[in-house]
């Protein structure tokens, strides 16, 4: 399944070994996002990519916003849990800087590849692509500061086990953020996932709070999704 995985010298020995590995663990699950898509033409790929980075998506997805918010350290390591084209990855990679570790984990093989000839051609040192089964985002144990889950927690196949995963990666004192469309109808809001996709934000605390984690903080700027930071109890 996996067609490559880009790993910079840079970010060290330990992760291109744990990287190697990962190669295997990697083939599994090739349903997930790619089952959802497989019928989709290399043009409508290509729409689909270019969705996902339009300019207009910073009116209500705040990018900028969102990173200052996240408050992110230098030497961080932070998970994008469906990152797609990159568009949190790399403004994280920026934010944690040439120390931090920023591993953009998503199902799709048309993102990952489009993800990983997007920081090699702009020499981004500090992002390890990872595709990744629907099912498990094979991160390192205990490797995470933070994972960022924006716009896919809904996608998650699992939940309960999904969490469970990344518990395991979390290092001490970690965190798990959310951010995710408050319920409405796709007709009213013109953009985001079928209502009957969408899950409320007390869907989202019990899930987490089955898990062992508790809210927080929470950041209301967004005028269409729910931004919350998690942490074990």
């Amino acid at each position: 399944m996996i067609r490559r995985i880009v790993v910079w010298c840079s970010v060290g020995t330990g992760l291109l070994a744990w990287a190697a590995c990962q190669q295997g663990a990697n083939t599994a699950g090739e349903e997930g996002f790619d089952g959802q898509h497989r019928h989709r033409t290399s043009e409508e790929w290509e729409r689909y990519m270019e969705a996902l980075e339009d300019p207009d998506r910073s009116s209500w997805q705040k990018p900028q916003a969102v990173v200052k918010a996240l408050a992110l350290r230098p030497g961080e390591r932070v998970a994008d849990i469906g990152a797609g084209t990159g568009y949190f990855s790399v403004p994280i990679a920026k934010a944690v800087g040439p120390r931090g570790r920023v591993y953009g984990v998503d199902v799709s093989r048309q993102m990952i590849d489009y993800l990983s000839d997007r920081i090699h051609r702009d020499s981004i040192g500090n992002i390890v692509p990872i595709l990744a089964p629907s099912n498990n985002p094979t991160l390192p144990a205990n490797g995470v500061d933070t994972v960022l889950i924006v716009n896919t927690y809904h996608h998650l196949d699992g939940r309960a086990s999904y969490l469970a995963h990344l518990d395991k990666a979390l290092a001490p004192g970690g965190r798990i953020v959310i951010i995710d469309f408050v319920p409405r109808p796709r007709e009213e809001r013109g953009f985001g996932p079928p209502l009957g996709m969408q899950l409320s934000r007390e869907t989202l605390d019990a899930e987490l709070s089955q898990a062992g984690f508790a809210p927080a903080k929470v950041h209301d700027f967004l005028a269409e999704q729910f931004f919350v930071e998690y942490r074990r109890r």
